[in-house]
């Protein structure tokens, strides 16, 4: 699972155990998957899962399927009609995009609105044309939106939709224009002073982000493309030597979209990235597994052993979670708001 982007994983299952089940119960896209965790209350909560996405392949008494979120539908699904969005949050101008990818014959799916919808003056807009097909693909049209500075984080998060456990549906949840960060009720709090709650902890830093100008080319060839930048020169005052980078969307004919993502890069090139995978217990009594979510906040107790951070409490972004058949599950975290002064660079 990874912050704004479709899960995936694979499912190796017993042929003995599938016995009696016809065909279509391993038809791609026809039929799901869903992964639920069994709390030490015998509660079952879904996890993950959505759709196979192909044939499985097998072995002699093992049969292996592979499956997506379901956010992977939307990469196959466009906007076919022309919609004009003003006065609203990004994050509600995400939810009309999905309801515009779920208008299709027999294309409804179970997903409802999990973050109320909001409305004020001025707002931000977005016009999609019902021409630009190539663009409005459902799934590039939510990167979009998510890439911009302070766009919202979304996911797709599965919920049972009838007590008696016969049927799932997927909450779609978003930052607000308050926050980009997915609303949450509850923060874990992981201390890898402990190992009562983490495993294993490896922390990464990168200065590869680093850069007092961003270039972004768009459509066109030759003199034509459609070229802009964003620039900050406080670094060069700084004594950093002046770094480029460029980014490239040849879909984009105009150059106001392409100057928002180069500022939304520009907005973090005066910071290290700091990444920090933490394996933790599914089973931990004070942050089992369901009780948090790739998108939430969290609260980590760093010891003070590390050269590039400083020891101590902060608050950081779940922006990724994997795991298998044991209880132990690799959560990728990041600080955004975390910068180093220069002298400690």
């Amino acid at each position: 699972m990874e912050i704004n982007k479709s899960d995936s994983g694979s499912l190796t299952v017993k042929k003995a155990e599938l016995a009696g089940l016809g065909k279509e119960w391993f038809t791609p896209w026809k039929s799901s998957v869903l992964f639920s965790y069994v709390t030490p209350d015998g509660d079952v909560v879904p996890w993950c899962g959505g759709p196979i996405t192909g044939w499985p392949s097998e072995t002699l008494h093992e049969l292996e399927l592979s499956w997506a979120g379901i956010r992977k539908i939307f990469e196959r699904r466009h906007i076919e009609r022309d919609m004009k969005l003003t006065g609203m949050s990004l994050g509600s101008i995400a939810w009309e995009v999905v309801k515009a990818g779920m208008d299709k014959p027999g294309g409804g799916l179970p997903i409802v609105h999990g973050t109320p919808t909001e409305t004020y003056s001025p707002g931000h807009q977005r016009t999609y044309e019902a021409w630009n097909l190539a663009n409005n693909i459902v799934d590039k049209r939510l990167t979009e939106l998510s890439e911009v500075i302070n766009g919202p984080d979304m996911m797709f998060r599965p919920q049972w939709a009838a007590s008696d456990m016969s049927r799932v549906r997927w909450d779609f949840v978003h930052g607000t224009r308050v926050d980009p960060a997915i609303p949450q009720a509850w923060v874990p709090d992981w201390d890898a002073t402990s190992q009562a709650d983490v495993v294993d902890l490896d922390l990464t830093s990168s200065a590869d982000e680093i850069a007092s100008r961003v270039w972004g080319t768009g459509a066109g060839e030759g003199k034509a493309t459609v070229v802009t930048k964003a620039e900050n020169l406080s670094l060069v005052t700084e004594y950093f030597p002046f770094l480029e980078s460029v980014i490239s969307d040849p879909d984009q004919e105009k150059p106001a979209p392409i100057l928002a993502k180069c500022r939304s890069a520009l907005s973090g090139s005066r910071r290290m990235v700091d990444q920090l995978s933490l394996t933790v217990r599914a089973d931990s009594v004070k942050n089992p597994l369901t009780s948090w979510w790739v998108g939430d906040d969290a609260s980590v107790t760093l010891p003070g052993t590390f050269f590039t951070v400083p020891g101590g409490t902060r608050d950081m972004r779940i922006i990724k979670a994997s795991g298998g058949l044991n209880e132990q599950v690799s959560v990728e975290l990041q600080e955004g708001q975390w910068f180093r002064p220069t002298d400690e660079i």
